[in-house]
Order: C-alpha cells, then sequence, then structure tokens
C-alpha cells in the first residue's frame, strides 16, 4: 500500500493550532497519527519549555516538601538526591510559576509537571532516579500529560512521577492537574 501524506490543521493539547503533515498507509494508521498530534503541544510552547529547562541557576524553594518515605538507609540517601533535584528546578518552578499566572499554556503545564515531580516522596523513586538528566524532553511529555485529559487506554510509565501520581493517588493527580500558580512563590 502506498504512503500518504496530508496536512492537517491540528489543535494541540496546549490549545495552540498547528498544521502538521500526516504520513499514513491505512485509515487507522492516519487517526492514530491525527490523535498522537492532539496529545502534543504546539512547536512554540516546546521551545519555550525547552528554554526554560535551560536557565542557568539554583535556588531554594520557599516552602517544604513531603517528608521522604522509606526505610531507615533510604531516607537520608533519597532525601539528599531530591533536595540536589529540586535546587536545580526551583528557579524555573518560580518563573514558571510567574509566566502562568500570566496565562501561558505551557508554563501552566510546566508548572504542574514541575509539581508532580516535586512531589514524589517515595524513597525508591529518588533512589531510582538518582542519575536521570532533567531535559526538557522528560519535562516536556509531562506537561503534555498534565495538560490533556487523560483516555483510559493511556499507558503512563511508572518510572515518570506522573506515572507515580497515576498509580499510587489519582485524586492527589487529579488536583495537580487543575493546580493554579501561586503569585507569591519566591525563593527562599
Amino acid at each position: 500500500m502506498a504512503s500518504m501524506a496530508i496536512d492537517s490543521k491540528i489543535v494541540k493539547v496546549c490549545g495552540h493550532t498547528e498544521v502538521d503533515t500526516i504520513r499514513y498507509h491505512s485509515v487507522r494508521e492516519r487517526e492514530l497519527e491525527l490523535k498522537t498530534s492532539r496529545r502534543s503541544m504546539c512547536r512554540v510552547c516546546a521551545q519555550k519549555i525547552e528554554q526554560w529547562m535551560s536557565l542557568p541557576g539554583q535556588a531554594k524553594l520557599g516552602f517544604e516538601l513531603s517528608p521522604i518515605v522509606g526505610t531507615d538507609k533510604q531516607i537520608p540517601w533519597a532525601t539528599e538526591v531530591r533536595g540536589k533535584k529540586v535546587d536545580a528546578i526551583a528557579h524555573i518552578l518560580i518563573e514558571v510559576s510567574e509566566q502562568a499566572t500570566l496565562g501561558d499554556p505551557a508554563a501552566l503545564g510546566l508548572y504542574r509537571a514541575l509539581l508532580t515531580y516535586i512531589g514524589v516522596a517515595k524513597a525508591k523513586y529518588w533512589i531510582d532516579s538518582r542519575s536521570e538528566v532533567l531535559s526538557h524532553w522528560h519535562f516536556r511529555h509531562e506537561a503534555e500529560k498534565c495538560m490533556r485529559q487523560d483516555e483510559p487506554s493511556d499507558k503512563h510509565g511508572d518510572f515518570s512521577a506522573y506515572g507515580h501520581w497515576r498509580l499510587t493517588d489519582p485524586q492527589l493527580l487529579a488536583r495537580i492537574k487543575l493546580a493554579q500558580p501561586d503569585p507569591q512563590l519566591r525563593a527562599s
């Protein structure tokens, strides 16, 4: 069967409309490609997330995180790992919080994705992810998940923060997906 390509106007998960070229061999494949395209953010929002995630700096959050839960050996190790990772992204959380209060959908998605990440309190999660690089790709996908309404057939990796909350506390995840930034959020 010959491959087809069609330009389609797609409303992305961020709410922006973009023209994507959909390539497919069958109707089923076309529908899957359209669905995948709708579930991603537009190029402009993706570039914003890349820029925010590359902002240099470190900060301390002006609020306490939930205590780490684990064994006596795991807790100090995981607390140290989480502390370093949170310090590395706290300035980004503060920046996107400010942008999200101005109505930027990419900032709001990233804000919620960062909340899912820093909110994990299981020691095992932090120990297992200690060598994970905090890339814009990872947080872009997490932001897209926070921006869309999930369908029952969604498959999320157990290893992501979003997947962790989806499995362990879906009600909390639902609240995070509705979270609005605090305009008073500042570094301590």
